[in-house]
């Protein structure tokens, strides 16, 4: 897509090209998903556990009342699997008495998930996961930095969108014009008007094509 949209910029040399910030937003999420493989464990067969099980589900709902059942994330749904990590670790102690009450035999699922809970350090990842959704710049360690480290990549190689947040600035008053050379030769101030509403996302095309598949 880069390459296309280079190609693109000579025909039409006041586009701005810019890659899906939603996409990077899930590649971050990849990331962390990939630096807490027992989160990972836990998350992927506790949804297997519940998933057509109604003795398993009613008995959730008798020992965890009023706590919604564990969600099911998917992984192309940026997000989810960050959201499921954030239930486990505000439910955690609830969810562990549910699992003790389950038999081990019933389901291989259940025994992966008896063998997480067992895991040393995983409540510690489960409270560092969700600091992590709520301030980035702050992490530390190495799974932290790991993180920051593939947050800065994505976004330092998204220069449109670094043009698109100067002329979002100059725009609500935050900046002021001192140097066009930062922009296109041919551009100017009466361009950046034109900008207001650029789309960052490519998220609403690509949620067509599953529809367009039943077609």
């Amino acid at each position: 897509m880069i390459k296309a949209g280079s190609v693109l910029k000579n025909l039409y040399t006041k586009m701005i090209h810019t890659t899906c910030s939603a996409h990077a937003l899930h590649r971050i999420a990849e990331e962390i998903r990939g630096q807490f493989s027992t989160v990972d464990e836990l998350i992927s067969n506790m949804k297997k556990i519940f998933r057509k099980a109604p003795y398993r589900i009613a008995l959730f709902k008798s020992i965890a009342q009023g706590i919604r059942l564990p969600p099911e994330p998917i992984l192309t749904r940026w997000g989810t699997w960050l959201e499921a990590a954030i239930y486990y670790c505000e439910n955690f102690q609830i969810i562990c008495s549910v699992i003790n009450a389950l038999d081990e035999n019933d389901a291989d699922s259940i025994k992966k998930v008896k063998l997480c809970l067992l895991k040393p350090g995983l409540e510690n990842n489960l409270a560092y996961i969700k600091k992590v959704k709520s301030k980035f710049q702050s992490l530390k360690g190495t799974q932290g930095k790991a993180v920051l480290l593939k947050l800065q990549k994505v976004f330092e190689k998204n220069e449109g969108l670094k043009m698109l947040e100067k002329i979002s600035n100059i725009l609500e008053g935050k900046d002021e014009i001192s140097d066009m050379s930062q922009f296109p030769d041919d551009y100017s101030c009466n361009d950046f008007v034109y900008f207001k509403y650029a789309p960052t996302t490519s998220v609403d095309v690509e949620r067509s094509f599953s529809s367009y598949k039943t077609l």
